[in-house]
């Protein structure tokens, strides 16, 4: 219904739209136009998916006929709640620790309030280790599961009992990519990083595995959503980079990788020059 091929070319897997226990997904990636790949973002297949269900309806019933079973055994990521009483970034004064640390970063607090809707916790009576820090909120099919606190000081003080990150106790980090809400609406690409800060200082193209390594329900979840992905780890992970790499490539059409030196955070670099050498490197097809 895209390309207008007549020559039976669309191939569709067996397991395509049929829940899956294993990634807690449709399997909406197992399908292929081999002869203009048209059905390759997310909004495609998912067009597809509707319209095959309404010639389902119309035929049989539906497919939840089918997949009525497997859908009584989904896991859903549980709605989260933030951890106390926190306050939104623009609510603060200009002279605020979290605004201070901030601008000292680079990141501009508006902007930072406005994509990706961070606050402050002033308070929290069920997690201490979430007061006086960022509250990072993470969010999927337009809800809240999960969060992490964001320590405002430098990372000289950090220690066992301080952590950087404190992530909201129960949230499956191996579930969910960061900002994936907001990157699957820049069809061009995605950008992989490793934390929420390394996709505030790309921006909103970026998605964060919360870690240097792919969960089986992250790769599903790229496979879904991309159709180009640029894997921007730091430095010291190029073996996990290379992995990621091989895990995406029979499941993705492009996918790109920059290599730093080993001592280089993407985090560290002016955002201009981040993505001038992620768009390079699409651009031309090199490693950088």
């Amino acid at each position: 219904p895209y390309c207008g091929d007549t020559r039976q070319r669309l191939y569709v897997g067996h397991r395509w739209n049929l829940y899956d226990s294993v990634t807690d997904t449709r399997n909406l990636w197992m399908i292929k136009c081999f002869n203009e790949d048209c059905v390759n973002t997310y909004q495609t297949r998912l067009d597809f998916s509707e319209k095959i269900n309404k010639l389902a309806e119309l035929s049989f019933g539906g497919l939840d006929v089918i997949n009525h079973s497997a859908r009584k055994q989904k896991v859903q990521l549980t709605r989260a709640t933030l951890p106390g009483q926190c306050v939104g970034l623009k609510e603060l004064n200009s002279n605020h620790a979290a605004i201070e640390y901030l601008k000292k970063r680079n990141f501009d607090p508006e902007e930072i309030a406005d994509l990706y809707q961070v606050s402050y916790c002033e308070n929290s009576d069920k997690y201490f280790l979430a007061e006086n820090r960022l509250i990072i909120p993470v969010h999927w099919e337009g809800k809240l599961v999960g969060w992490q606190a964001r320590l405002i000081k430098e990372s000289a003080v950090v220690n066992k009992s301080q952590p950087k990150y404190y992530t909201m106790p129960g949230m499956k980090k191996t579930q969910v990519l960061y900002n994936l809400n907001n990157a699957i609406r820049h069809k061009d690409y995605t950008v992989i990083v490793e934390g929420p800060t390394d996709v505030w200082r790309y921006g909103p193209e970026a998605v964060a595995l919360f870690g240097k390594t792919l969960s089986l329900k992250q790769i599903e979840l790229l496979r879904t959503y991309a159709h180009t992905v640029c894997i921007l780890l730091d430095g010291d992970a190029e073996k996990e980079a290379k992995q990621a790499v091989q895990k995406l490539k029979q499941h993705i059409p492009n996918i790109y990788y920059v290599q730093f030196k080993p001592d280089v955070d993407p985090g560290s670099i002016k955002t201009s020059e981040l993505r001038y050498i992620v768009e390079y490197t699409i651009k031309s097809g090199k490693l950088k």
